[in-house]
């Protein structure tokens, strides 16, 4: 009877063990998003504000509105097509190896 109650009770610590762990891997991830997040934010609006100079500085050079900010447009055009055409390479493996990472990452190593 105390051979079953010890089982049950092991049984028990270890599912505990794993929710734990899930949830702290969850945490650590999750956590790790929200910050990407926010750094991500604040760099897309320093992007945006550089790119609306960039193209009054850009139309003043050649004296026309269309030109400085058609020029900005077709620069950020080719660099999503790069990203687009690259994402597989970069994007997406960096991506898994890090949820990898994360996931199979044991605390005491």
């Amino acid at each position: 009877m105390r051979l079953l109650a010890d089982l049950q009770n092991y049984i028990d610590t270890n599912v505990r063990l794993v929710y734990l762990s899930g949830v702290e891997k969850v945490s650590v991830i999750l956590s790790r998003f929200v910050a990407s997040f926010l750094f991500a934010t604040i760099l897309l609006l320093l992007f945006f504000f550089l790119s609306i100079s960039l193209g009054f500085y850009l139309s003043d050079y050649f004296g026309k509105l269309y030109v400085g900010f058609g020029l900005v447009s077709l620069f950020y055009l080719l660099l999503f097509m790069l990203l687009y055409f690259t994402r597989n390479r970069f994007l997406k493996k960096k991506l898994t190896d890090f949820f990898i990472r994360t996931l199979l990452k044991d605390k005491d190593a």
